[in-house]
């Protein structure tokens, strides 16, 4: 984490704000930005923006989801609807012979 005075650290913040903002960079690059930030720099406004950091965050991902081709959404989900229930199938497995094995309350 970096260790930068208040006034450089919120100063960089609204430089990453305007930059999303404004369109320059990408969804993905928006993303990739903001958890740079979070990471490298404590947000400047602490806990105040935690709540809108998460909508925010949450809204990015959306929008993200919407950017997507639907005819390779779905072209994917086809190919892979097999492997992710035979996938869904051994995990519940498991769990099942684990709970078994442990004894576990059915509960």
């Amino acid at each position: 984490m970096l260790n930068l005075p208040t006034p450089i650290k919120s100063a960089f913040f609204f430089l990453l704000l305007l930059l999303v903002v404004t369109g320059l960079v990408g969804v993905s690059m928006s993303l990739l930005l903001g958890l740079a930030f979070s990471l490298l720099i404590v947000n400047p406004f602490g806990r105040d923006a935690l709540k809108i950091s998460g909508i925010t965050l949450s809204a990015s991902i959306v929008v993200l989801g919407l950017t997507l081709n639907i005819k390779e959404v779905v072209s994917t989900a086809q190919s892979s609807f097999f492997i992710t229930l035979t996938t869904i199938i051994f995990a519940l497995g498991c769990g099942l012979l684990l709970g078994h094995l442990f004894k576990l309350e059915k509960n």
